[in-house]
């Protein structure tokens, strides 16, 4: 074969085309492409904040040793200069690290990965460039994390430091209203990224906004929890109005446990909705329960099959569907088709027999083609079913259908599915003549040019339109008078039978063994829709609780280390020792749940900028295909809805706050040794 360099480059002009059809875009790729950039964009952010509560830690802790740097002469930048040294450090460390243990792990896990995925992986390629920038991002986190507590720690007061006074702080009146600004700038923007004018990097502003946004107003949601302390018991009492008293120190932890629970939201969120178009677009090949082996029409090995699928299944009734199949026999050089068709004044205009093929349609005519009923989609149906040849039992057990119309269509007509095949009582039988197609591409080569077949032929018979209880999975089923008025013989379709109860998979997995012992036949059980979590799923759930866990503790921890003096006072006034520990519990559940709260709302923004993004390229392949002309082919445009997991959200906005109380509970001591005050 050779190819023309011209013609392939130039193409020729439209006066010299009847008919163009033009590739689509690779707009699902560009869907691809926002994702990564919106889940890796999150995951920096939420890298950002969890760090940051940690240096407060480590700014706190040394809250003295600060105070003595500014005694020695040292000034706020110096102090600034040595909390955010911390940051680089630590960033470095964690870089280097980080990139060692993610290149081994990839090594070391390439064999488990290849069998759990099913997909073999190519050669471990380590490119030094890549791994340098991903140790250097590390540096870059560090510096970003340890900037609030730098900034914070700079503004202590070198008495208070000394000392140990907290001092008096006020929060600012105008943070609340940036933060519901940005917040409101920050939707917008999502939205408009999505849905008005697509853009990854519009996109992923508007999420980060939001939720700096939400971030901001953290202090003054604390204030107002505070108030609601008067209606708890002691302790969560205590903990609560701490926490809102010293908000600069609650608020970077709150909003490291808002930025574990929403990328989890997130994720959870766009897969709720994934898996509910997975749900809406499912099609079942048979009613639930039941058992399908699909023949290759030759008659061989029925019999064999039938006691496979007898003795390993708890099966019931006949099995055996006769009919026309759509595949002919290799070894027949002619093969007749049998199917039902649109009887032309049912036919949408755009696409009958008798339009030409070759004519581009006209905007108008696709227009009018949208509101003629005639050209709404067909029923879809099982394409390896073929036209079922049968009685009213027959069609009892392919749809459950039970009419008492049934039996007396089927015994000189038809029964369809579909109200587009029946038109003044009559069904339109089409029966064409096809060649076979050789296996062997040498006796192709030999064989002889098959002379042009005839045109189809075409036969009435009488039918009833039934509205089955269920998905149709055959567009009609045909009596035996009707079968032979098409001269052509039926042949063996498949076993389809029904079930006493749901087959096991170990009962399912030896039929399977012993239908595939008898040749190429292949058996499915339908179970209906089966959607499962994922495992990345699970263990992006187990990741969010273990991170939501570990920034409830730096945030216990930093609230423990401002707290001794009220601890002491405690003990001093009669407190007994478990006072400790169930104030710790009760700081790490408070912080906890206002950072789960949170983060269930601002986790669902990236979800749903998500799935607006993915409508929005859905209505633009739509329209791209009606302008091409290809209306009949348009892809099952569906609407995308945000789907929220109310269960989900649920579970973690009570499970991860009891969590971490019980792990700060445990890990809390009762007593602590006293120390000297000094100053």
């Amino acid at each position: 074969v050779a190819t023309s360099r011209e013609a392939a480059a130039q193409d020729p002009p439209d006066s010299e085309v009847p008919y163009r059809a033009e590739a689509y875009e690779d707009t699902f790729g560009e869907f691809t492409l926002a994702v990564t950039v919106v889940v890796i964009g999150m995951a920096l952010l939420e890298v950002v904040l969890l760090a940051g509560p940690a240096f407060a830690v480590g700014a706190r802790r040394r809250r003295r040793d600060l105070g003595l740097v500014g005694v020695a002469g040292g000034d706020r930048r110096h102090i600034r200069t040595i909390v955010l040294a911390d940051g680089v450090v630590l960033g470095v460390v964690a870089g280097i690290l980080g990139t060692t243990l993610g290149a081994a792990a990839a090594w070391l896990m390439r064999d488990w990965f290849g069998e759990t995925s099913g997909k073999r992986l190519g050669h471990f390629d380590a490119r030094p460039t890549e791994l340098l920038a991903v140790a250097l991002l590390g540096l870059v986190i560090g510096v970003v994390a340890a900037w609030v507590p730098a900034f914070l720690a700079a503004r202590e007061n070198v008495v208070d430091s000394l000392t140990g006074r907290r001092g008096v702080r006020h929060g600012s009146k105008a943070l609340p209203i940036t933060g519901a600004a940005l917040g409101a700038v920050g939707l917008g923007l999502a939205y408009h990224g999505a849905r008005v004018a697509p853009s990854d990097a519009v996109l992923l502003t508007g999420c980060v906004l939001a939720e700096l946004g939400l971030i901001a107003c953290c202090p003054m949601l604390l204030g107002a929890a505070g108030r609601l302390g008067r209606f708890l018991p002691l302790t969560p009492r205590l903990a609560l109005r701490d926490a809102a008293r010293n908000r600069p120190r609650t608020a970077p932890a709150v909003a490291a446990v808002m930025a574990a629970i929403a990328g989890a939201v997130s994720v959870t969120a766009y897969w709720a909705g994934t898996e509910h178009d997975e749900r809406e677009q499912y099609r079942q090949f048979a009613r639930k329960g039941q058992v399908a082996v699909l023949l290759d029409g030759s008659g061989q090995r029925v019999d064999a099959l039938r006691r496979a699928v007898e003795e390993t299944l708890p099966v019931t009734g006949e099995g055996l569907v006769r009919g026309f199949g759509h595949s002919c026999p290799e070894a027949q050089q002619e093969c007749l088709s049998v199917q039902v068709v649109v009887p032309p004044p049912n036919e949408c205009p755009l696409y009958a027999r008798s339009a030409p093929s070759t004519q581009q349609p006209t905007p108008a005519q696709i227009a009018a083609a949208r509101k003629d009923p005639r050209c709404a989609d067909p029923l879809p149906s099982h394409a390896g079913f073929g036209l079922p040849v049968g009685d009213a039992e027959l069609v009892r057990r392919i749809t459950g259908a039970d009419d008492g119309r049934i039996a007396d269509a089927l015994r000189t007509g038809a029964v369809v599915f579909d109200k587009s095949l029946l038109h003044d009582g009559k069904v339109t039988v089409e029966i064409s003549t096809g060649h076979a197609v050789e296996a062997d591409p040498a006796a192709f080569e030999t064989a002889a040019v098959p002379e042009e077949p005839p045109p189809p032929r075409t036969i009435t018979v009488p039918g009833v339109y039934v509205d089955p209880p269920g998905d149709a999975y055959t567009t009609a089923v045909l009596g035996e008078e009707a079968a032979r008025a098409t001269g052509v013989a039926v042949t063996d379709l498949q076993l389809l039978y029904d079930t006493t109860e749901m087959p096991g998979e170990a009962a399912e997995q030896r039929a399977r063994d012993a239908v595939s012992a008898l040749g190429s036949a292949s058996l499915s059980i339908e179970r209906g829709y089966q959607g499962r979590p994922s495992t990345q799923i699970l263990l992006l759930a187990t990741a969010t609780i273990v991170v939501a866990l570990g920034a409830a503790g730096v945030a216990t921890g930093l609230a423990l280390a401002d707290s001794r003096r009220d601890l002491a006072t405690l003990g001093a006034v009669g407190a007994p020792p478990r006072v400790r520990r169930t104030l710790s519990a009760a700081q790490s559940w408070v912080i906890a749940l206002i950072g789960t709260g949170l983060g269930v709302v601002v986790g669902l923004l990236p979800a749903a900028a998500l799935r607006w993004k993915e409508a929005e390229i859905h209505e633009s392949y739509r329209k791209s295909a009606i302008e091409h002309g290809e209306f009949m082919n348009l892809p099952d445009v569906r609407e995308i809805p945000v789907i929220v997991p109310w269960a989900e959200m649920g579970l973690a906005v009570v499970l991860v706050p009891l969590l971490a109380a019980a792990v700060a509970a445990l890990f809390t001591r009762s007593r602590e040794l006293n120390r000297t005050r000094t100053g």
